[in-house]
């Protein structure tokens, strides 16, 4: 149940900074591409990349690194939680698996999402 509640607190957090950056600068677009969510997705997938890799060199509680992964990072943007799935299947060498999940997650959730508008204009 701690574990649970660092995930939700950390989670708050992560939403929130996702809110407010989202707000502050959803006016700058390049090429018509609202280029905050994308700017989110890659500093998102960096700090995953630096927590990761700080969690395997050093002692780090699992509810601390919950905190900082799954929570603050995962709903800051869920593409880093994305990126950490598909690093842990190329770093066991499970390339082909890799493809499959990044290609299934891409086209699938998008497919969902227009699926899911197209029933609810019904």
């Amino acid at each position: 149940m701690i574990t649970f509640l660092y995930v939700i607190f950390g989670g708050a957090i992560g939403s929130g900074l996702r809110y407010i950056l989202s707000k502050s600068f959803s006016h700058i677009l390049i090429f018509n591409i609202p280029i905050i969510i994308l700017v989110v997705n890659i500093i998102g997938s960096f700090l995953m990349g630096l927590v990761f890799q700080y969690a395997n060199q050093n002692e780090i509680s699992e509810n601390m690194k919950l905190f900082l992964t799954a929570g603050i990072l995962g709903s800051f943007t869920t593409f880093s939680m994305f990126s950490l799935e598909t690093y842990n299947l190329i770093n066991q060498d499970k390339i082909t698996e890799a493809v499959i999940y990044i290609t299934a997650s891409v086209l699938l959730s998008i497919f969902a999402l227009f699926l899911g508008i197209m029933i609810m204009k019904k």
